[in-house]
């Protein structure tokens, strides 16, 4: 019943967004909900069907220094796309990438959940020092959300760097410099 309340509110907003209506009609509504899901598997169709043609012109090395994957499997595919085509898939670069690398990523991207999860328990059980926690989670939920037609390269690196970030932050919000600045801060909201 959620999931049919969901379909029509994002029908609704579509259709809103795009200034016609979309589709009306409990079956059509549900046909095109369907329908408009193409491009979570088109990826990861690519990378399996033309592998070897993607191999040869992309290497696993260029998975994690390049962020034209789903350029690349548009291209080999021949769907013309190459532009603004399907972009990459968390599901299609854990193909691409083979077992063993694959479960390395499985288990750094798995590393990077559970600071999330921490991050959100600080949020919830601990609301007076959760401010840290409250950025870690909103820089890298979406990435997480949209990890079906994400790359997780971009959900791991994303999640380094907020957490290299605020802990440089937390460091310097706790030296004698920082204090002096806060005092003179407050001595200024006084005046």
């Amino acid at each position: 019943l959620l999931g049919i309340a969901l379909v029509y509110l994002a029908n609704f907003i579509l259709s809103y967004r795009l200034g016609w209506t979309v589709a009306s009609g409990f079956k059509n509504i549900i046909i095109s909900t369907l329908n408009s899901q193409g491009a979570s598997v088109e990826p990861v169709f690519g990378s399996v069907i033309f592998r070897k043609q993607i191999l040869e012109q992309f290497s696993i090395y260029e998975l994690f220094t390049r962020n034209d994957f789903g350029i690349i499997v548009d291209r080999v595919r021949g769907t013309g796309f190459e532009l603004g085509g399907f972009g990459s898939s968390f599901f299609a670069e854990a193909y691409f990438l083979g077992f063993p690398l694959n479960i390395l990523m499985i288990v750094v991207a798995g590393l990077c959940v559970g600071i999330l999860e921490y991050a959100y328990n600080t949020v919830v059980y601990n609301k007076e020092k959760s401010e840290y926690s409250q950025i870690i989670l909103y820089m890298t939920i979406p990435n997480l959300i949209y990890l079906g037609r994400s790359s997780v390269k971009d959900f791991v690196f994303k999640t380094i760097a907020t957490l290299i970030i605020v802990l440089s932050v937390q460091i310097i919000s706790r030296t004698k410099i920082w204090q002096r600045i806060k005092e003179k801060a407050c001595m200024y909201e006084h005046k």
